[in-house]
């Protein structure tokens, strides 16, 4: 089929597992990466992520536009990790990290700027 079942690099292997044509799971020495699937379809509902050496893991869940193109990810939190913005044909627009970019950090201040925007809305 063509699909990729290993990744070799200087800090070790990755080895993918699929179910049918949906990449299911990424592992390597250190982590281990699932990824949930509505069943019968294609885009993705959520990515549990789980450290070797800790018990637990993160569960973080994708927010999808209309198409089923992932634009967020936000932690069991609801804070958002990872959010993009493609261009027409599909380029990134712009792109923003948890290693880049902090939301959480603001929230509270947030809560109370955007409930008060979202209220005078239409008004």
């Amino acid at each position: 089929m063509g699909r990729r079942i290993a990744k070799h690099t200087a800090q070790g292997e990755t080895r993918f597992q699929y179910d049918g044509p949906r990449l299911l799971a990424e592992t390597d020495s250190q982590r281990s990466r699932t990824y949930l699937f509505e069943p019968g379809s294609f885009p993705p509902l959520a990515l549990h992520e789980q450290d070797h050496t800790q018990a637990g893991g993160n569960t973080y869940h994708y927010h999808l536009d209309h198409l089923g193109t992932p634009r967020e990810l936000t932690d069991s939190q609801g804070c958002i990790v990872y959010s993009v913005r493609y261009r027409a044909y599909g380029t990134w627009l712009w792109r923003t990290s948890r290693r880049s970019i902090t939301l959480c950090a603001f929230k509270a201040s947030l809560d109370g700027f955007l409930n008060q925007q979202v209220l005078s809305c239409g008004r």
